[in-house]
């Protein structure tokens, strides 16, 4: 088994664990949950989230689904790419684009969190509007880039590992 391999088992494991347990609070009654060890840092991590990475344009309802599905959605997408090394920056790159999107939404909803950003932010507001949406347009842009070189490298791998299988 291949060191990639192994690494993308242990994260997409890792991922479902962490998305399930943050899942828990959702549907599982605090009587239950209760009895689980050490299910207080579940709960300091739920408190985390819903402190520091709810969007703020959402209701509390939908938010406190986003977050576990991501998680869920990486161990997915570590599951789908577990052969190609070249998609290893995505999971990085949207965490970023999340945070970027909590702050816009943190800045249209005039919420005071991150103090340090939006202290800045609420000195000329409609030129942070203006810097998040170019900001917002410069991700997606380096994302579609990203993206492509990525599809281009994992073509030359491929055709780089068939090509010794044709000769034997």
């Amino acid at each position: 088994m291949k060191v990639r391999t192994i690494l993308s088992t242990i994260l997409i494991l890792l991922f479902t664990l962490i998305g399930v347990l943050l899942f828990l609070p959702t549907f599982i009654p605090a009587s239950i949950t209760a009895s689980i060890p050490g299910y207080s840092y579940v709960e300091l991590a739920t408190q985390l989230i819903d402190e520091y990475a709810n969007i703020a344009l959402l209701s509390e309802e939908i938010n406190q689904y986003i977050v576990p599905s991501i998680v869920l959605l990486f161990a997915l997408f570590f599951l789908i790419t577990r052969k190609a090394i070249s998609f290893w920056w995505m999971v990085p790159y949207s965490i970023i684009t999340y945070y970027t999107f909590y702050i816009f939404s943190q800045l249209i909803s005039k919420q005071s969190q991150p103090e340090i950003i939006m202290a800045r932010f609420n000195q000329a507001p409609v030129m942070a509007l203006v810097l998040m949406i170019l900001l917002l347009l410069l991700e997606c842009t380096i994302f579609i880039l990203f993206t492509i070189i990525s599809v281009k490298i994992h073509k030359k791998v491929e055709k780089q590992e068939k090509i010794p299988l044709i000769e034997k």
